[in-house]
């Protein structure tokens, strides 16, 4: 019994011994941990360093104590050293938000983007209704130019917290970046739910909006503005070009007399009025309109603009020239009156008329395509092939959908009796990209002529005609196949 009694306290007293020695190492652990805090609060990184070694040495399991290890190695740029601590202090306690937060930012620092998007995916894991972490991987997304997920990353930072309208601030800005149009809308709206009073966000919202063609949103938009500012004549403008954009011309010419009747000598009131009507095709309250703009405000180019789009429109190229020459001093620099006169000569076919204003507009926006589909045409009836064929290639090669140009381009080299092959080429695929055109129709049917395919060509032409049966130069084409191919009365009645 007593040998028992012996064996059982020696035991007890050992495990008492272990016990206080656990609890020593631990208290000791406290006091250098504490300590190192200190020196770390104080910027004494290497000190505190040595304290928080201290810590470690005497309880190596505290996750704690190697994520502030990791934080004074940090501070004095030893990232590898810091790196292997919160390693560590993961390893020991896989459920400490701290170590994988500082970690991701180590790896943001060095552009480790991937690395950085791990901790902050295990972090949104650990709490998912933290926002931070949203929004950090919002952030590395967008310096991993994965826009769409960042927009994503920063509409759930803003749904886990509705204060965090940062994020939407970012999400807005990448959306527009990247043309996703229709969510920057979404995100615009948000925006105004939390700051109605935003004069930017709701002039985003109505730009945003009348870019989507969602033209009650513009008008809700220029209400929002009203209501900020006031009715005034600029918003009643703007209320009434959207109206006339979605085709509510009626409301649009309510609204806009409203605004004559705050402003009646306001000329951009005179200007939207010509728009209107013009769009109306009302062509005679038009230049009522634009006359009476004129005589206000004989130095706004715009009415003598106005004047020759009317011209144009009621066929009359001859008298836009006149007008636009008259007043050329005063539009001098202008790609509005350098394209119509460009236009207007081309119809009169005075070619080196209109190459000249063609070019001065090209100077100005040398990349405008109406501009160049226009020049391309003039130097082909000047028989400047080599510059028109340059000129033809270049919307093609900018565009391989710009069925205009290869329909141009097709009939000008067919014309000529050159590279019928490509010209095939070039008429089909204008004819797949646009299959009810009558005049791609004919071009296709007058290459198969020109190849000696004279029962596609017939086919194709005969198309055309159905379509368009007012056209002289088809009707023309078509009655020489149908000679060619010895259908002489066919080609007679044709003719008649």
């Amino acid at each position: 019994m007593r040998i028992i009694f012996l064996f059982s306290f020696t035991i007890i007293f050992a495990q008492s011994q272990n016990f206080d020695l656990v609890e020593n190492r631990s208290e000791i652990a406290l006091q250098h941990f504490m300590e190192g805090e200190f020196l770390l609060n104080q910027g004494n990184y290497a000190m505190a360093i040595l304290e928080f070694q201290e810590a470690v040495e005497a309880d190596p399991d505290g996750a704690t104590i190697h994520v502030s290890i990791a934080d004074a190695f940090r501070r004095l740029g030893k990232i590898r050293r810091a790196e292997k601590h919160l390693h560590i202090a993961i390893e020991i306690e896989p459920l400490d938000k701290e170590a994988y937060e500082m970690l991701g930012l180590l790896y943001l620092l060095e552009k480790k983007y991937d690395l950085a998007e791990k901790q902050f995916k295990a972090l949104v894991e650990l709490d998912p209704d933290f926002s931070d972490y949203y929004f950090s991987l919002g952030d590395i997304y967008r310096l991993k130019n994965e826009k769409v997920k960042a927009i994503e990353y920063y509409l759930k930072t803003y749904e886990a917290n509705s204060l965090a309208t940062n994020a939407l601030e970012k999400s807005l800005q990448i959306a527009i970046n990247i043309n996703q149009f229709i969510q920057a809308e979404d995100i615009c709206r948000l925006l105004l739910d939390e700051f109605p009073d935003d004069v930017k966000y709701w002039e985003t919202y109505r730009d945003i909006a009348l870019f989507n063609q969602h033209f009650s949103k513009a008008i809700d938009a220029v209400d929002g503005l009203i209501e900020i500012h006031g009715l005034n004549v600029e918003l009643l403008i703007h209320k009434s070009a959207i109206y006339r954009a979605s085709h509510e011309e009626d409301t649009a010419l309510k609204i806009l007399q409203q605004a004559f009747a705050l402003d009646s000598l306001n000329q951009d009131i005179y200007q939207e009025f010509v728009s209107l009507y013009m769009d109306m095709e009302n062509y005679e309250e038009a230049l009522k309109y634009n006359n009476k703009f004129i005589e206000l405000f004989p130095q706004d180019p715009r009415g003598f603009l106005n004047s020759a789009i009317v011209s144009m429109a009621i066929k009359e190229p001859i008298k836009a020239t006149e007008i636009l020459i008259e007043h050329i001093g005063l539009l001098e620099g202008n790609f509005t009156a350098y394209s119509i006169l460009g236009s207007a000569y081309n119809q009169l076919h005075e070619y080196e008329n209109a190459e000249q204003f063609l070019l001065k507009a090209m100077a100005l926006h040398s990349n405008a395509k109406n501009i160049q589909h226009s020049l391309a045409m003039v130097w082909d009836s000047l028989h400047k092939w080599e510059k028109s064929d340059s000129l033809y290639q270049v919307l093609i090669d900018s565009d391989s959908t710009d069925a205009q140009a290869l329909n141009n381009y097709a009939y000008s080299l067919s014309e000529r009796n050159e590279q019928l092959e490509q010209a095939l080429l070039y008429a089909k695929k204008a004819v797949r990209l646009m299959p009810n055109s009558a005049p791609y129709l004919d071009t296709l049917g007058w290459i198969y002529y020109k190849m000696g395919n004279h029962t596609e060509a017939i086919s194709y032409v005969e198309k055309s005609i159905k379509i368009d049966g007012k056209n002289a130069i088809v009707i023309e084409h078509l009655g020489d196949i149908l000679m060619e191919n010895n259908q002489i009365y066919k080609a007679q009645k044709i003719y008649k």
